[in-house]
């Protein structure tokens, strides 16, 4: 159902693993997939804002920056280089995020939460949020990022990957 397919949502926030190396952040996607996944949940990664106090890259990723990341705009002192707004930042700037696993689902809530209000809410427990979207759609959503999920996934693993699967963990098998 195109209504319902975003009512379930894991934010994903990779910004805190952004200075432990590309391995560290490939190993906490990986981890927030398989979280999403076996919580039968769209993922959508939410990267800081490029000027936001959280993005702490002049080009907005830690990935670098080539050089059709930036468009030229001019002014009365002439030419002036800025990364373009849609160009990705931060990690997504190294992975693609595949449709099935976002289901095609934008940040939900964007005009009542901002970057630092689901920053702000990453830090704890993986507690759910109930809010509505501008257009009247209703999403439940869990925000995660950091030190947080690792731990959630480290206390759930064994459960995720038990060998006698449960109703919801076959939809899990089915999502991946």
């Amino acid at each position: 159902d195109a209504e319902d397919k975003c009512s379930r949502i894991l934010l994903y926030l990779p910004e805190f693993f952004a200075k432990h190396g590309h391995g560290s952040q490939i190993n906490s996607y990986i981890m927030a997939v398989n979280i999403a996944t076996y919580l039968d949940r769209a993922m959508v990664i939410v990267e800081p804002p490029l000027k936001s106090a959280w993005n702490k890259y002049p080009g907005g990723s830690q990935f670098g920056c080539p050089i059709d990341a930036f468009k030229e705009t001019m002014n009365k002192g002439g030419a002036s280089w800025q990364v373009g707004d849609d160009f990705p930042l931060g990690f997504s700037r190294l992975v693609q995020q595949p449709a099935w696993l976002s289901h095609g689902c934008e940040i939900p809530c964007a005009h009542k939460y901002s970057y630092d209000d689901w920053r702000r809410r990453s830090w704890g427990p993986l507690d759910e949020i109930t809010c509505t979207n501008l257009d009247g759609t209703t999403a439940n959503v869990v925000v995660t990022g950091g030190s947080p999920m690792r731990k959630h996934f480290r206390d759930h693993e064994a459960m995720m990957t038990k060998d006698h699967p449960s109703p919801k963990s076959e939809r899990w098998a089915l999502n991946l």
